[in-house]
C-alpha cells in the first residue's frame, strides 16, 4: 500500500512513516517509479515505533532492538525492558 494510506491506517503522518523508513526501523519497498510501498502487516510495528519514540527512546536504540518490535516472546520483552530501563536511567540523570 502507498504511504498515505499506510500512514492513515497507522494513525501517523506520512512524514513520520518516512522517518521510520529512513532510519531502517520500518521496512519499505520502492517501486520502479520511486513510490514507497508498505506492507499493511507492518502497521502494528509502526504504531509501536511511534509509542516508543514518543516515550523518549532514541531511534538509534530502537534500531538495536528492532527485532523485538515484531515479537511477543519473553526474550523480546526482556530486551525492550532493558532499553526502557536505560532510557529511564538517562532521564533521571538529566533531572538530577
Amino acid at each position: 500500500m502507498r504511504i498515505g494510506r499506510f500512514a492513515r491506517e497507522a494513525g501517523l503522518t506520512t512524514r513520520q512513516v518516512r522517518y521510520y523508513s529512513d532510519k531502517d526501523l520500518l521496512p519499505v519497498m520502492k517501486t520502479a517509479n520511486g513510490y514507497r510501498e508498505y506492507d499493511s502487516g507492518q502497521i502494528p510495528r509502526a504504531k509501536r515505533l511511534h509509542c516508543l519514540l514518543a516515550a523518549g527512546i532514541p531511534s538509534e536504540q530502537l534500531w538495536k532492538i528492532s527485532g523485538c518490535l515484531d515479537s511477543d516472546s519473553p526474550v523480546a520483552y526482556k530486551e525492550l525492558q532493558e532499553a526502557m530501563r536505560a532510557q529511564i536511567d538517562s532521564l533521571e540523570r538529566r533531572i538530577r
